[in-house]
């Protein structure tokens, strides 16, 4: 039997889905004009409040009801899947282990960083959860077609409960073991994620260090794992019907369509988004990700306490011998210092999340980045 999420593959006209970046670049306006493409287009719920994220979801649903579809891309009619035919990405929050010394260590690391950029370093934030029960309440009575979930696994009964009402629940996973352990919960599908990924990886435990394997071969090992799983005595039937989204490492349609020899139904596709028009990038990030004299990329814990890649600046190189495991406080610590950078055009201390093809990535509507990644 067809899940939820292949209905919805099914329909549409490219293999491309966008991926939900925080932190600003996925906008409503980047997710409508992917979808009219025939494309799908995602939200980032992490980082937001429940109202934050409500209201974009108002934001996009206007702009797929408006006659004018975004950047003059024709018009396709909603995948009937759900109410709203887009996806959403949520944060699943970290258990609270960060150690509270080396939180207060890194923060006085960060004080000299701190001032030459004229900011202040917060005192240590209490742990949070991102607002995530309430966003999850939100998606329930507001379906989407797509929830996907990251940095950890949601409760069996927050699965269920989404899949109810109408929505395709994803996982996204880094390793083998962790998709595994994700396809207990029975979700429509995985997002498996390679090295070559751009922003946070997906590791289930902030304090593991992601496994170097490229997308092709992770996808492979994956499949075959789930496979075994099915001719296992464990009882799990829910492996069979999982799809599997490659990402991490696409800069053209060649690379698409080698991710999906490799066992890909649909992928997902981040960095190459980052320079769309409609995407709400930040202009030093922007102007970053296009300069051809920065082109290497390294994993760091330096500005979130998670594992994340982005291009190489003066701050990784300052401060990625003094980082610390503790998500999301190292990110709360390191805030006012981006912030700061943003607003002066520092490049070389924001978080300058992408993957390994920027060499790939131009300015252009994000009608052009569907048109020149679909094989």
């Amino acid at each position: 039997m067809s899940t939820r999420l292949q209905r919805l593959l099914s329909q549409l006209r490219s293999p491309i889905l966008q991926a939900p970046m925080a932190g600003g670049p996925a906008t409503p306006a980047l997710a409508a004009a992917v979808h009219c493409t025939g494309a799908f287009g995602q939200l980032a719920g992490g980082n937001l409040s429940a109202a934050a994220l409500a209201a974009q979801l108002d934001d996009t649903r206007e702009l797929l009801s408006s006659p004018a579809p975004p950047d003059g891309a024709l018009p396709v009619e909603p995948l009937p899947v759900a109410p709203l035919p887009v996806g959403v990405n949520l944060f699943v929050p970290d258990p609270d282990t960060a150690e509270a010394a080396a939180l207060e260590g890194y923060r006085a690391a960060l004080r000299p960083v701190a001032d030459a950029l004229g900011a202040e370093v917060p005192e240590v934030p209490a742990w949070s959860d991102d607002d995530f029960p309430a966003k999850v309440e939100l998606l329930v009575s507001r379906p989407v077609a797509v929830v996907s979930f990251t940095f950890g696994l949601p409760a069996a009964e927050v699965v269920r409960r989404l899949q109810e009402v109408g929505s395709a629940v994803v996982i996204t996973v880094a390793d083998r073991p962790g998709a595994l352990r994700a396809a207990q919960l029975r979700p429509d599908g995985l997002v498996v994620q390679g090295q070559q990924a751009g922003g946070h990886r997906s590791v289930l435990d902030m304090r593991d260090d992601p496994d170097p394997i490229d997308t092709a071969d992770l996808l492979r090992t994956v499949r075959g794992a789930l496979e075994g799983r099915r001719d296992g005595d464990d009882g799990d039937g829910g492996s069979a019907s999982l799809s599997l989204i490659g990402a991490g490492g696409v800069g053209t349609a060649e690379d698409v369509a080698a991710l999906c020899d490799a066992g890909a139904q649909a992928v997902q596709v981040g960095t190459q988004f980052l320079t769309a028009s409609e995407a709400g990038t930040r202009a030093p990030h922007r102007e970053a990700v296009l300069d051809p004299a920065r082109r290497e990329t390294v994993v760091t814990r330096a500005f979130s306490g998670r594992p994340a890649r982005g291009l190489r600046n003066r701050f990784i190189d300052q401060m990625d011998r003094h980082a610390v495991t503790g998500y999301p406080q190292v990110n709360q610590l390191t805030a006012p210092l981006r912030a700061a950078a943003a607003a002066a055009g520092d490049a070389e201390h924001l978080s300058l999340w992408a993957g390994t093809r920027t060499d790939a990535c131009r300015e252009e509507p994000a009608a052009d980045v569907v048109a020149r990644l679909t094989p």
